[in-house]
């Protein structure tokens, strides 16, 4: 319908909602509103959820990947995030500044440098750890890309 209307993005730039949706058509919608635009994560608390934002040194991109693993060989898991995005349009620019971070259990964030990690300018789906002749790599698979390996410390 606004392909028709509207065949290209400047036909519509700038224009009020009702400039863009026939009267019919706005009578019948219905309104749903945005509060926060953080990331985050639910918190299940006896069976009731619990928005919880992130800390903003993880509001720098969207995180699409989350590995839970015992990084620092403590007995305890942390959890490396990752992510960025480069499917917007040129005017708004890549998503690209994360560069990888560890959450650890006491809720701390440590930085990409902190941890010889930088992933930043690259767009990362997923993690994983992979094992190979007695070694454990992280794996970080790339969109269009080849997968990269990094060799756990012992």
């Amino acid at each position: 319908y606004l392909r028709k209307k509207f065949p290209a993005y400047k036909d519509f730039a700038g224009k009020s909602i009702e400039n863009i949706f026939d009267k019919e058509v706005l009578e019948k919608a219905k309104v749903l509103e945005v509060h926060t635009m953080a990331s985050g994560y639910l918190l299940n608390k006896d069976g009731k959820f619990t928005f919880r934002a992130f800390k903003n040194a993880l509001q720098v991109a969207p995180i699409l990947a989350f590995l839970k693993a015992d990084f620092d060989k403590d007995n305890q898991e942390e959890v490396l995030v990752a992510g960025n995005y480069f499917g917007v349009t040129p005017y708004h620019g890549r998503f690209d500044a994360l560069a990888g971070n560890i959450i650890t259990k006491k809720g701390e964030i440590l930085e990409g440098v902190e941890i010889g990690l930088n992933l930043a300018q690259k767009s990362v789906r997923n993690l994983d750890i992979v094992s190979f002749r007695g070694n454990d790599y992280l794996m970080v698979s790339l969109n269009n890309g080849k997968p990269e390996f990094y060799k756990l410390k012992d």
